[in-house]
């Protein structure tokens, strides 16, 4: 696992930013997160081929269908979540290219290394994702 070192935004041109070296370590990470979920994938659809494929299926009773039936969605809805992960990781990679990358998209504040070090998808600081939400209820 890599090792991030204490990242803090830099000001450029009176807009603050991350500098390039800042963003090179984001992407670092954001790939990683990216492999892991391919990964993942990888697992999650080998499981589904080889552990609930027809003749494993069949040869189960009811009640044991029922909860491998059960088990192969659970697995179907992780791999599905992996794959929309990829693409919020995805668009991550686009902003980091387009220079717009750890900027919240609703208050044009630098979003917090902190946070973008856990959520590395992120668009929002945590103050106006909870205003985002609150504004939801």
């Amino acid at each position: 696992m890599m090792t991030v070192k204490q990242i803090t935004p830099t000001v450029s041109t009176g807009k603050k930013k991350y500098s390039s070296e800042e963003l090179a370590e984001f992407k670092t990470l954001i790939l990683e997160k990216k492999n892991q979920c391919l990964a993942d994938i990888k697992e999650f659809e080998k499981q589904i081929k080889t552990d609930y494929s027809g003749d494993a299926l069949r040869s189960e009773n009811g009640l044991d269908f029922q909860i491998a039936e059960d088990q192969k969605k659970q697995l179907i809805d992780a791999t599905n979540r992996q794959k929309e992960m990829i693409a919020h990781l995805d668009r991550a990679l686009l902003r980091i290219a387009n220079g717009t990358y750890g900027i919240c998209v609703k208050t044009g504040e630098l979003i917090p290394a902190e946070r973008l070090r856990i959520v590395p998808h992120t668009t929002h600081t945590v103050e106006a994702k909870n205003a985002r939400d609150a504004a939801k209820k």
